[in-house]
């Protein structure tokens, strides 16, 4: 059992790839969840090849909800 799962590990660099993404997969989903942005879109992980860059894509382009407030600009004074 165990040589056939690493006999498949050394020859198959798709079941690599998606080893790797199932690993991934719950620190992603915390990440996503925190910027408020939908959770399934931790499923783009898991296309080949492309994953991980189409979801750091779309993490970087998208309006985030949860942002921090602004902090509140001090008024400045007219001086003559």
């Amino acid at each position: 059992m165990t040589v056939d799962f690493f006999q498949l590990l050394q020859q198959s660099a798709l079941f690599q790839y998606y080893l790797v993404s199932v690993l991934c997969l719950w620190p992603v989903l915390r990440a996503l969840s925190r910027m408020g942005l939908p959770r399934a879109a931790g499923m783009l992980l898991f296309v080949p090849l492309l994953g991980f860059a189409l979801l750091m894509a779309f993490a970087a382009l998208r309006k985030w909800p949860h942002l921090p407030p602004q902090p509140k600009r001090a008024k400045r004074e007219k001086t003559a």
